[in-house]
């Protein structure tokens, strides 16, 4: 499962990942429970406990990788298996347990003032730069031009 979540020790290549990966959905395909496959095999320490299950439901709001959002939201049957995907944290199998549709969660709409404590840079001060001797223009971590005097 998930790079991200995956315990230091897991040293293996994407080979070797693509390869276990595989070998997985064959059990599960042969009758292994999918919840007992995750839970001995999974690198995600967050869900391998509960075999699997995710947190947060699957919604396409982009809580997760987009190729795993997809491969579940293509899910038209509970108790459906994809086959193996990948996504920039691993390979993953993905199991539906209940799929709804038609449902509406809540969505907060935020409206934001924000004061800035920096003086306008486009602001005219009325220094003609006539007496400097040096001067550079830089840019700030956020990529914000000052002028250094």
């Amino acid at each position: 499962s998930g790079l991200d979540n995956a315990d230091a020790t897991v040293t293996r290549t994407e080979e070797e990942a693509l390869s276990l990966a595989n070998e997985l959905l064959e059990k599960i395909e042969a009758g292994a429970s999918f919840a007992d496959v995750a839970e001995e095999n999974s690198d995600d320490d967050a869900n391998a406990e509960d075999g699997g299950k995710l947190a947060i439901p699957v919604s396409g709001n982009g809580t997760y990788a987009f190729d795993f959002e997809e491969t579940s939201l293509a899910f038209t049957d509970a108790g459906e298996i994809s086959d193996v995907i990948k996504t920039q944290s691993g390979y993953h199998l993905i199991k539906a347990d209940e799929i709804r549709i038609d449902v509406t969660e809540k969505q907060y709409l935020y409206e934001v003032i924000e004061y800035s404590t920096k003086p306008d840079s486009w602001e005219d001060t009325g220094l003609t730069g006539e007496h400097f001797v040096h001067a550079d223009v830089q840019l700030d971590q956020f990529f914000q031009p000052y002028v250094s005097v």
